[in-house]
C-alpha cells in the first residue's frame, strides 16, 4: 500500500507557518512523521495490526512477546503510560488483544491479553453509587435503609 501523508493539519507548511509560526509548525509537523514512522515500525518489523488513522503515544508499551495479537482499529488513541499485553507469563498463554473503532485507552491504563474493547478504557475514580428508589448513596451497605419496607418481590430486584 502506497503512502498518502495524512496530517492532522489541512492547511499547507507556508499557511501553517503564518498563523501558527515557524517552530510550532516544524515540531507538529516532525511529531507527525516520528508517529508515522513509529506506526510503521509496528507494523512492518513487528507485524503488528494497526489501523493508519489511530494515534499511538510515544509513551505507550505494545506487548512485543507476541505482537502479532495486537489489534488497534480505525480512529482508536493510545495515550501516554498505557500497556497493551498480549502474553499471560503465569498461565504460558498468547492471546489476540483487540481495540475497536473509535475507542479511546486513557492515560496509565494497562488492557489484559485477550480483552476486546468497542469503546474505551480509563481509569474511573471511585464513585459512590446512588439508590435506584431514593437517590441515597450505597457505597457500604446498598438496601440496609430498605429491609423493612421491601416486600418479597421487590427483593429479587434490590439484591444486597
Amino acid at each position: 500500500m502506497a503512502f498518502k501523508y495524512t496530517g492532522k493539519t489541512p492547511d499547507t507548511f507556508l499557511e501553517a507557518t503564518r498563523n501558527y509560526g515557524f517552530l510550532a509548525t516544524c515540531r507538529t509537523r516532525l511529531r507527525d512523521v516520528i508517529l508515522l514512522i513509529r506506526r510503521l515500525y509496528l507494523v512492518k518489523v513487528w507485524k503488528m495490526d494497526i489501523h493508519p488513522f489511530t494515534i499511538i503515544s510515544l509513551k505507550a508499551t505494545l506487548d512485543r512477546t507476541y505482537p502479532r495479537g495486537v489489534h488497534i482499529g480505525e480512529g482508536s488513541a493510545v495515550n501516554f503510560g498505557a500497556v497493551i499485553l498480549t502474553h499471560d507469563m503465569a498461565r504460558s498463554q498468547y492471546m489476540h488483544t483487540r481495540i475497536g473503532k473509535y475507542s479511546a485507552v486513557g492515560a496509565r491504563s494497562i488492557i489484559m491479553p485477550s480483552v476486546t474493547g468497542r469503546r474505551s478504557f480509563h481509569r474511573h475514580p471511585r464513585r459512590a453509587r446512588q439508590c435506584n428508589r431514593c437517590g441515597q448513596s450505597r457505597q457500604n451497605n446498598p438496601h440496609r435503609h430498605h429491609d423493612e419496607k421491601l416486600r418479597p418481590h421487590d427483593r429479587t430486584r434490590h439484591p444486597r
